[in-house]
């Protein structure tokens, strides 16, 4: 079982040493890497789950299929926004994962779990604009950690895999994200690219 929990925003466009904007380097390359590390190691046992975090932020996420990382331009240096880059990211991270669901061994499941807003994530700590003055307004309405934990443990140890795999939950349940998140064929355009500029080979079934 493998839980992806590390995601990040950031107020000002920042790069990885290897030149990747690091949000998304971090909510989606990292987890993806972390993955296919694990399936080509073999170390994942025959029913293995594994769970993204992910967010109903997802909805405004922008793609743009001919970008080799296919985001949209709202996450380049110049038209930089904190909550477009994190929506974009976690929207990638969806449709690779439902993607990869179709191509797991039989018996191995991968979800993306949505916490719900909790309070003092990284996410908020990094706001920075209009994100930083408004945070203390949903401050009282937000989810205490243990609280934002229930879905993702749920999708981990209950006795049988939830279904359908590859899908979006939110408490403790199946829900339903974008129409984007939803669309089969972007899903595979979108492993495969993000396969492709990781330098990693594609896991087929």
């Amino acid at each position: 079982m493998l839980i992806n929990n590390a995601g990040a925003a950031f107020p000002k466009y920042q790069q990885t040493p290897d030149g990747a904007e690091r949000t998304y380097a971090i909510n989606h390359h990292a987890p993806f890497l972390l993955v296919h590390a694990l399936l080509a190691s073999g170390v994942f046992a025959t029913d293995a789950r594994i769970i993204n975090l992910s967010t109903f932020v997802e909805k405004r996420g922008q793609l743009d299929v001919h970008d080799p990382d296919v985001a949209g331009t709202s996450w380049k240096r110049r038209f930089y926004n904190q909550i477009n880059v994190y929506a974009t990211s976690k929207l990638v991270s969806l449709l690779a994962a439902r993607e990869l669901a179709r191509r797991l061994p039989d018996g191995m499941h991968i979800y993306s779990a949505n916490p719900g807003m909790v309070k003092d994530t990284a996410f908020s700590t990094h706001a920075g604009g209009l994100m930083r003055l408004t945070n203390p307004l949903f401050r009282p309405f937000a989810l205490t950690p243990d609280e934002g934990v229930q879905t993702p443990v749920w999708l981990a140890t209950t006795a049988v895999a939830p279904q359908p795999n590859g899908g979006f939950f939110s408490k403790s349940k199946a829900d339903i994200p974008s129409r984007l998140a939803r669309n089969d064929d972007l899903a595979r355009i979108v492993y495969d690219k993000t396969a492709v500029l990781l330098g990693i080979e594609a896991t087929r079934k």
